[in-house]
């Protein structure tokens, strides 16, 4: 059996962060096609990128992420380093609960 991770959804907290970046950087680019001479458009460039930057590590956080059970093992990858590789006669308790 294989598992399929279902993406989350652009319009999460962290994809409005990265949208209102990307929104931000659009409008320094038009305020500096608009009017070159305007002062403050530069914070705009500079906290796009912030946002940007900051939204970008949770987005790749399962990227790549598996779920393979046999009828001997389990083999999973999630998060960025998160590996599990056992055998199905290894484990004694499986409680479900989000995100573990």
């Amino acid at each position: 059996m294989n598992g399929i991770f279902i993406r989350k959804k652009i319009l999460s907290p962290i994809g409005m962060i990265s949208l209102c970046g990307i929104f931000l950087i659009g409008l320094y680019i038009f305020l500096s096609v608009v009017d070159p001479e305007a002062k403050g458009s530069l914070s705009f460039l500079l906290l796009g990128i912030i946002y940007c930057l900051v939204a970008i590590p949770p987005l790749t956080m399962n990227c790549g992420a598996y779920l393979h059970v046999s009828e001997e093992s389990i083999k999973a990858k999630y998060h960025w380093f998160g590996k599990i590789d056992c055998k199905v006669s290894d484990v004694e308790f499986v409680f479900p609960q989000i995100n573990t």
